[in-house]
């Protein structure tokens, strides 16, 4: 059962407040065990509107639930997309993401599933919180990119070629696969960069399909010298570290935070 009109009503007015009161989010929905919507907020000309029951889609959520399938409470899946706009007929680049939602009994009853613009995720990236100076990266477990700071212009193309244009293409298999290891950290070993990375969503299960955020500092950007390195190394490694952890915990703060 999906419960009464006036229950109906309520959740829809919760999730219509917290779609308000966080812009980020241009579309999310609740499905259930069998795929069908059991609601859906869209965003039209910034505003989130509740889509009427008559016009919800019925067994549109099974690539979600193959993905989901072995997950547990507290993981979560994420994955580019490129939604149909339904008001336009075109497609929206986006990053998706679903929980699944368990009963008290542990089984799995629904899932939530959250859609923001990838210029909206890329905005996060590029917030003047984030630093130290350097270039910012999203990379998927297999280590292609869902963001580089240079291609960000072209993502769709950046997406076509991931087999070419990847992690383990532009850095040492050692490091990348530090960045890929689904823990935070610091490479210093590097003689050119000082490299902070941790999970995309900092202090949550790990899914099977995990992202990785990392950064890289140039360490001619930190040292203008050899005495200035030697006075502040210790230091800057220490802020790098803090760096990486704030900024996983940021990113995952943005998406599930009212």
């Amino acid at each position: 059962s999906h419960g009464t009109p006036s229950q109906r009503r309520r959740v829809e007015e919760q999730f219509l407040n917290f779609a308000r009161s966080k812009p980020i989010y241009y579309r999310f929905k609740l499905i259930d065990q069998y795929g069908d919507e059991l609601l859906r907020i869209e965003r039209h000309a910034s505003q989130p509107l509740i889509v009427p029951e008559a016009e919800l889609a019925v067994d549109r959520g099974g690539y979600y639930l193959i993905a989901m399938l072995h997950f547990q409470p507290g993981q979560v899946f994420l994955a580019p997309v490129e939604l149909r706009d339904s008001a336009t007929g075109g497609y929206v680049p986006a990053i998706s993401y679903a929980i699944p939602l368990f009963d008290s009994q542990g089984h799995w009853r629904a899932s939530l599933i959250a859609a923001i613009r990838a210029e909206s995720f890329f905005q996060i990236l590029e917030s003047p919180q984030a630093s130290p100076p350097g270039r910012i990266f999203v990379v998927s477990q297999e280590g292609y990119y869902l963001y580089h700071p240079d291609k960000k212009r072209d993502w769709s193309r950046l997406l076509a070629t991931r087999d070419v244009e990847n992690l383990y293409q532009d850095y040492a298999q050692p490091i990348a696969a530090r960045i890929l290891s689904g823990t935070a950290g610091t490479i210093v070993e590097d003689k050119n960069t000082i490299i902070s990375y941790a999970p995309l969503f900092y202090g949550l299960s790990a899914s099977h399909n995990f992202y990785a955020v990392f950064r890289d500092v140039p360490k001619r950007v930190l040292f203008a010298s050899v005495q200035r390195f030697k006075q502040v190394y210790a230091g800057l490694v220490l802020l790098v570290i803090l760096v990486a952890l704030f900024f996983g915990f940021l990113a995952a703060r943005q998406f599930t935070h009212p």
